[in-house]
C-alpha cells in the first residue's frame, strides 16, 4: 500500500509539471510601418535580461564594427538591463513579430521601456540609459 501511494504521488508530481505552462522569456514588437524590429529576452534560468532593435533602413550615423564582430552590424542597436546602449553584431533577425507598439504606446518589459512616437522608438532600461532610434539618426539618451 506504502509504494502505492508513493507511486501515484510521483505519478501526479509528473503530471503537474508535464501541463504546467513553460515561462515565456522573449517578447518582441515592432513600430507602425515595421521599420524597427525589437526583441527582448527577460531573465530566466539561462539568459541575462537583453533589448535589441533592429532597423531597416540602417543605423544613422554608420557605426564602426564592433570589436570582434564576424557577423552583420550596422542595422542593430542593443541595451542590457543596466549599462548603456551599443551598436550590435547579429547573425539572425529579431523572429516573428505581430505586436506593434503604435504612437504614444508604451512597451514595458522586465527592465525595459520603449516609447513609440512618429519621430522614432526611445528605449531605456532601469539605470536611465538607452538610445533614440529612427530612420533619421540613432542616439544615446
Amino acid at each position: 500500500m506504502k509504494v502505492l501511494g508513493v507511486s501515484l504521488l510521483a505519478s501526479m508530481i509528473v503530471a503537474a509539471t508535464a501541463s504546467a505552462a513553460p515561462q515565456k522569456n522573449y517578447f518582441t514588437f515592432k513600430t507602425p510601418g515595421g521599420v524597427i524590429e525589437c526583441g527582448v529576452f527577460v531573465p530566466g534560468k539561462y539568459s541575462e535580461s537583453l533589448l535589441r532593435c533592429d532597423i531597416r533602413t540602417g543605423l544613422k550615423p554608420k557605426v564602426q564594427r564592433p570589436k570582434g564582430c564576424k557577423f552583420d552590424f550596422g542595422s542593430t542597436l542593443e541595451l542590457r538591463g543596466t549599462g548603456r546602449a551599443f551598436p550590435g553584431c547579429i547573425s539572425d533577425a529579431v523572429g516573428q513579430v505581430t505586436k506593434v507598439v503604435g504612437y504614444g504606446q508604451t512597451f514595458r518589459k522586465g527592465p525595459f521601456t520603449c516609447k513609440s512616437a512618429r519621430a522614432g522608438l526611445t528605449c531605456k532600461n532601469t539605470s536611465k540609459h538607452g538610445f533614440f532610434l529612427s530612420k533619421k539618426i540613432w542616439r544615446r539618451v
